[in-house]
């Protein structure tokens, strides 16, 4: 199996980095490089393991696996016609199912009933997304930067075939707002960890943002109550905040800063 064919089987199974590495037995690091299209040779019992969830495990030999024009983040081949890079997108996050055709992330079986349901955020995840989002916009009255709560998807380049989908991102540019998803790095992002992303959070998409251009990435960890703040602007990194202190928002203003006790208070539920 190709890469892309991977990946195609993976949106098709509607299975996560996470579900594989379980029931591959392999590395979620591991998984999350060689489906986005980073290892050009995987080792064969990468490759076997991959094959027993995915597809297919007959005549696997260690270079059965190419690096192709579906690669996650890069588009190898230059387009022929202006429209193939918006096809391929379009391929991406939706799916052909008997019910009809649905964004990808949860394929459906039926018009009504998910067949892999998405893994749905605590509600302190949502808590601590409308609060913080919230203040960021109070930070920036008059000015044309724009602040999106999930879900959203954000073309990291004009290139990218796929989208990711922050928990948050400001922009200070509005042309990379489309009708229908952003195009291009946002100046800052955040993602809420929880025990289903923390370690894509932690190590793939740290890397990913920084070298799409991202010009902030914070992490906000309820379980640990901090928040883990890279700015690539800086050789020194990361910084790290509690949830009662004050955290500085230089993407939005030298001077600018917000409360994150405020958002700790508005997340507070129940146990």
């Amino acid at each position: 199996m190709t890469i892309t064919e991977m990946q195609e089987r993976k949106r098709e199974l509607g299975y996560s980095f996470v579900q594989i590495a379980k029931l591959t037995g392999l590395p979620l690091g591991t998984v999350q490089k060689v489906l986005g299209g980073y290892v050009k040779s995987p080792r064969r019992a990468t490759v076997v393991a991959l094959e027993r969830v995915l597809g297919r495990t007959e005549n696997v030999s260690a270079g059965s696996v190419t690096q192709n024009s579906g690669s996650r983040y890069t588009y190898q081949v230059a387009p022929d016609t202006p429209g193939m890079l918006d096809e391929k997108r379009m391929q991406y996050y939706t799916t052909n199912a008997p019910g009809g055709v649905h964004e990808i992330g949860v394929r459906k079986d039926s018009m009504n009933e998910p067949a892999f349901p998405g893994t749905v955020p605590p509600v302190v995840h949502q808590l601590i997304s409308v609060k913080l989002a919230a203040l960021l916009l109070e930070c920036a009255p008059g000015t044309d930067s724009v602040v999106l709560t999930a879900p959203h998807l954000v073309y990291l380049s004009e290139e990218a075939v796929s989208p990711v989908a922050p928990d948050i991102s400001v922009y200070r540019d509005r042309s990379k707002l489309k009708a229908k998803l952003c195009e291009g790095a946002p100046d800052l992002i955040v993602e809420i960890l929880s025990d289903a992303t923390r370690h894509e959070d932690q190590f793939y998409k740290l890397s990913l943002y920084e070298t799409a251009g991202v010009c902030a990435y914070w992490m906000v960890d309820p379980a640990y109550q901090r928040i883990v703040v890279y700015d690539f602007s800086k050789e020194v990194n990361p910084t790290i905040y509690g949830f009662g202190d004050e955290m500085p928002v230089g993407i939005l203003g030298e001077n600018v800063k917000i409360s994150f006790a405020q958002v700790a208070e508005y997340a507070q539920t129940q146990s």
